[in-house]
């Protein structure tokens, strides 16, 4: 009798950590999925949208500043160039945050950058989960309620997102860039 609790109490202390391990990997599958079947809903509830656009505004900012400096031996620009970029480049891409990373515009950009292959219409899930597993490029555990994922893109660009467990849910709150 003993030993039926005792792999009991094992049992269910695998299951707990499979959970908590496949958890933050089916709320980016099901963020995806909901993006590609313009599940507004579904959108709100797995990502904080005010954490995201503010997150990714201070690291464009810091991008740029860091692009900035290090064109540091090209010609210096005239000042009315300067002034157009320091008015227009924040507040350009500040706007271009807010009204895109928002539910129902991250479905519209998803809807207009569809891919067209026979893949994903045969098995869009299948390949939504191949197309993220072979991104990935580091994951990394916080604590026992955040999680880091860096996603590189086909032009071997970083972008690292922090997944955060609210409850028993977990959410995307922040988006940035990587450095390098």
């Amino acid at each position: 009798m003993a030993r039926i609790f005792g792999l009991a109490v094992l049992m269910a202390a695998i299951s707990i950590v499979m959970l908590f391990v496949v958890a933050p990997l089916y709320a980016a599958l099901d963020a995806g999925r909901a993006v590609a079947t313009g599940d507004v809903v579904t959108l709100e509830r797995r990502v904080d949208w005010a954490g995201v656009r503010e997150s990714l505004k201070t690291s464009l900012a810091e991008h740029d500043r860091g692009m900035r400096n290090a064109d540091r031996g090209a010609p210096r620009p005239s000042l009315w160039m300067r002034v157009k970029m320091a008015v227009t480049s924040s507040r350009y891409g500040e706007n271009m945050i807010d009204r895109v990373l928002t539910p129902s515009g991250i479905v519209q950009l998803a809807r207009s950058q569809a891919p067209k292959d026979v893949m994903s219409a045969v098995a869009p899930s299948l390949t939504r989960a191949m197309l993220l597993w072979s991104s990935l490029s580091r994951v990394g555990l916080r604590d026992h309620a955040t999680l880091d994922v860096e996603v590189r893109d086909t032009k071997d660009r970083r972008f690292i997102g922090t997944l955060a467990r609210d409850g028993l849910t977990w959410r995307l709150v922040s988006v940035r860039l990587g450095g390098g």
